[in-house]
């Protein structure tokens, strides 16, 4: 009997050290917000990160957990996928021969017949042609002989000159379902058609939210024939989009410069600032004024504008966007469910569930998140895991395992004896 209870003790201490391992972890996180309330109908639940979680989480988001509580010394953490919300769009290319060039009164047209009646909703043009400012004209028919107009006065544009290039000749439309498409370009030039291409693109729409700017000034750089607009938030922000608002009237291409601040150096009693590009490109009337880019993790943003020999740009208010960052998990029960973070030691987590992602309809309404509490985590005080090296973990199991081995045999060599 005294054998047995030695062995049940072992076997109790071994299960209270993975106890104080699961719920230990929970206590390393300093910003935790209880899940207040669960999807309808829904067992993959969304849970849409707060924009406030970007300053106070590792820039990787690799500090983020789901804990459920079940009871003062266990915890569970619950695996989940995360999803970056990115643009999502299906799309494919439609094979089409072209039919004739013909010369109408008012320009050159081209005719196309797509060999497979496929919807599509873009047509990409080539010119060999280096600089032109070009209407054009896109009609579709079922016959050729009754056309219905698709696009009229469509712009498009090509420049080539010593400040850069700039080319803008795709066609973007409703979905369209014609089996023959007229191109004419309105124009006396003499046009250099190179070849096309047939598209349809169906894109689903990222999540955002505005992110609030504490001060936006503009600053004419007369020397540089440039315009700066710095903007600063009030804590760090993870920005995707910015976009501007240009009141100026009449057309304009201007090369734009997007920046973050990432590093500052003291020389000589100065501070010298060390912006990263995000976006490089153009700023030009013919597309929106919005620009999307990748690691926009930063307090200070700074966008160049290259004037050259032109007048400054009227500018409004910038409004810069955060891409909602979504994560999901399998979640039945709102009680004790906890979403924690903050935790500077913290890498990815490793659940078999990123195997099987293509399997999970991500989708639906968010779950509700309660009010963020905050602890302060010391690291002299940080309730670590009781065997924080896995070597101990192998060693106890080793242990546990000769122990009830040297055990058993003693209770056989006793019961020989007794025999």
């Amino acid at each position: 009997m005294t054998i047995q209870m030695k062995n049940i003790k072992l076997i109790v201490v071994f299960l209270f050290c993975f106890q104080t391992l699961g719920f230990g972890q929970m206590n390393n996180y300093k910003f935790m917000r209880p899940i207040t309330e669960l999807a309808d109908s829904m067992q993959w639940q969304r849970i849409d990160l707060p924009l406030d979680i970007y300053n106070k989480t590792k820039s990787n988001l690799s500090d983020i957990r789901i804990y459920q509580v079940l009871s003062k010394t266990d915890t569970l953490e619950c695996p989940y996928i995360f999803d970056a919300s990115i643009n999502k769009s299906k799309s494919y290319e439609v094979e089409f021969h072209l039919l004739n060039q013909s010369k109408r009164s008012i320009g050159p047209s081209h005719t196309f017949h797509l060999q497979d009646k496929k919807i599509i909703n873009e047509i990409f043009l080539d010119f060999d042609n280096l600089n032109f400012d070009w209407k054009v004209i896109l009609e579709g028919s079922t016959d050729q002989k009754s056309w219905s107009t698709i696009l009229d006065d469509y712009r498009i544009l090509a420049i080539k000159g010593p400040n850069g290039d700039y080319r803008f000749t795709s066609l973007y439309f409703p979905k369209s379902n014609f089996e023959y498409y007229r191109v004419t370009i309105k124009s006396k030039d003499d046009v250099k058609f190179g070849k096309a291409t047939f598209h349809f693109e169906k894109s689903e729409h990222n999540r955002y939210s505005e992110v609030p700017i504490n001060s936006q000034l503009i600053e004419p750089d007369k020397k540089n024939k440039e315009s700066i607009i710095k903007i600063s938030l009030a804590e760090v922000f993870q920005v995707d989009q910015i976009q501007l608002n240009v009141n100026s009237k009449g057309d304009y291409y201007r090369p734009i410069n997007i920046t973050v601040l990432h590093d500052s150096t003291l020389i000589d009693k100065k501070w010298n600032y060390h912006y990263r590009s995000l976006y490089q490109g153009t700023l030009s009337s013919l597309q929106d004024a919005r620009f999307d880019f990748d690691d926009g993790f930063g307090k200070t943003f700074r966008i160049t504008i290259e004037n050259h020999d032109n007048p400054m740009l009227d500018l409004g208010t910038v409004t810069l966007r955060n891409r909602t960052q979504s994560i999901y998990s399998k979640l039945t029960k709102k009680d004790q469910l906890f979403l924690c973070y903050g935790n500077g030691d913290a890498s990815f987590p490793n659940y078999d569930l990123k195997y099987f992602k293509d399997d999970i309809e991500l989708h639906g309404n968010p779950i509700k998140l309660g009010t963020e509490t905050h602890r302060t985590v010391s690291k002299d005080n940080i309730e670590k895991p009781l065997f924080d090296n896995k070597l101990w973990l192998w060693a106890l199991l080793f242990f546990l395992v000769a122990g009830m081995g040297w055990v058993s045999l003693k209770m056989l060599r006793n019961d020989s004896i007794i025999k």
